[in-house]
């Protein structure tokens, strides 16, 4: 499979909807990734990037990935959960 943020071919990555990947090392590099505020939907839950989500604490979603020829946008929502992902696999 290839990584759909480095293009790299991988074994290993997490699945998003479709056939969108994200490998382990972009997942890694998600951690220090900067916020941005740019227009578009993740590519992952399609929301809207600058969408203000949550019920008691309000909280403004921002991308933290985007593949520069492709388009394809991670929010950091799910920037956060592949994260997660990945570490519940190590731990288990």
């Amino acid at each position: 499979m290839k990584c759909s943020f480095c293009d790299t071919e991988v074994e290993k990555a997490v699945r998003g909807p479709g056939m969108l990947f994200v490998c382990l090392e972009c997942v890694e590099d998600l951690s220090v990734a900067e916020e941005k505020d740019i227009e578009g939907k993740c590519s992952f839950c399609g929301t809207e990037i600058g969408t203000v989500k949550g019920f008691f604490r309000s909280r403004k979603i921002k991308a933290v990935a985007l593949h520069p020829i492709n388009g394809t946008i991670l929010c950091n929502e799910c920037g956060k959960l592949c994260r997660d992902i990945v570490k519940y696999q190590v731990e288990a």
